[in-house]
């Protein structure tokens, strides 16, 4: 284990096991919106417009790609590892049920594989999948040049059922279709459920071989000695509580069973599911988003759900996303977290433009904590 790592990894233990802690657990990431330009030497080989191919992603450009990211972000400081995955770009599950990927000059994206019911199938065979291939490839590359020095995340990016329903239909026919085929969409919400536990599964498996141990969940770095799993479905959206109820929580729920703990990604505009997820038991992290400014909510309109997460014995992860405010409000709002919130459970996740943006919020989180006698070395 390289230096420092023992402090580090005691850091995260005590945070998940809701521990008494000095401070909140912190971290700043890069996340450049520029996505070329953060995966140059992977994106050499991608059309810059048009259908992508797995076999276009080459495993020795990307580990070159992931080398340089990672040596990046470490030099910021903090608790949070930097999560080393497969392409996080790349829809990794939307390709693997059969959407087509596009490139485009800001995102990979997918299009819907679903025209009509009779191109659905329920639980396709996935031995033959060349998204799949790929996807395990890449992490065996990882585990092999990164897994014995630095933790690996257990899965890459992997989105759940109803961004995989919403990918295969289109989001516009998605909350249709409840209405309409109740009982294809129950169907499809299974098996979409069934295919991601199966992926994220083959993933954990490879990454459990890693000489580090334990992994770190995808996007945010918080190290567990066993898997928590990332899960993300921000299609919810575009459904309404009661359809959320109907076919999508007890598939949450089967999910949360499938692992030891989960990790929930969370926007404000879907917090209609908090308490469902609250009251599952193995749904153990909760990381909500303070989105861009103008976007909102605020922090402090935000608090009575950052409360209520904390006071069911669940952990938080609150995410300043990419350009979220500027830095005055950014220090403001970091106060009322700080002065507000007990720092059991509690993490702080800053998402930077680029290395000077990064250096200059970890500096303005850090002084944050020392006004409170807070140490952050």
């Amino acid at each position: 284990m390289l230096p420092g790592q023992a402090k580090r990894i005691t850091m995260h233990e005590a945070f998940i096991a809701r521990q008494e802690m000095a401070r909140p657990l912190i971290g700043v990431h890069i996340w450049d919106r520029e996505y070329r330009k953060m995966y140059r030497e992977t994106n050499a080989t991608i059309p810059e417009k048009g259908e992508v191919r797995p076999e276009q992603i080459e495993t020795e450009r990307f580990l070159r790609d992931v080398e340089r990211l990672l040596s990046m972000n470490e030099q910021i400081g903090g608790d949070l590892y930097w999560p080393v995955v497969p392409y996080v770009y790349i829809p990794w599950m939307e390709a693997i049920i059969g959407c087509p990927i596009y490139s485009s000059e800001n995102t990979f994206y997918a299009k819907p594989c679903i025209d009509s019911w009779s191109d659905f199938r329920e639980d396709p065979d996935l031995s033959g999948n060349t998204w799949l291939a790929k996807l395990l490839e890449l992490q065996k590359a990882l585990v092999k040049k990164i897994g014995g020095a630095y933790p690996l995340s257990s899965s890459s990016h992997l989105r759940g059922p109803v961004d995989m329903m919403a990918a295969a239909l289109g989001q516009t026919r998605l909350p249709l279709e409840c209405y309409d085929n109740p009982e294809r969409i129950q169907a499809m919400c299974a098996s979409y459920s069934r295919a991601f536990l199966e992926v994220a599964h083959m993933q954990n498996e490879i990454t459990a071989t890693a000489g580090f141990g334990g992994s770190t969940v995808n996007g945010y770095g918080v190290w567990t000695p066993q898997v928590c799993q990332y899960v993300q479905d921000d299609a919810m959206a575009f459904l309404s509580p009661d359809i959320y109820t109907t076919f999508v929580a007890h598939n949450h729920a089967t999910i949360a069973r499938g692992f030891p703990s989960i990790f929930y990604h969370l926007h404000p505009v879907s917090l209609f599911v908090l308490d469902q997820l609250l009251a599952m038991e193995k749904m153990s992290i909760l990381e909500i988003n303070r989105e861009p400014e103008a976007i909102g909510p605020s922090i402090r309109e935000l608090m009575p759900a950052f409360k209520k997460t904390l006071e069911h014995g669940k952990c938080l992860l609150i995410n300043f996303t990419q350009g979220a405010v500027g830095m005055g409000l950014f220090e403001r709002e970091l106060e009322l977290i700080c002065d507000t919130l007990p720092n059991k459970g509690l993490s702080i996740y800053v998402m930077a433009e680029d290395a000077e943006d990064g250096a200059r919020r970890m500096g303005v989180l850090q002084e944050v904590l020392a006004k409170r006698g807070s140490p952050t070395s």
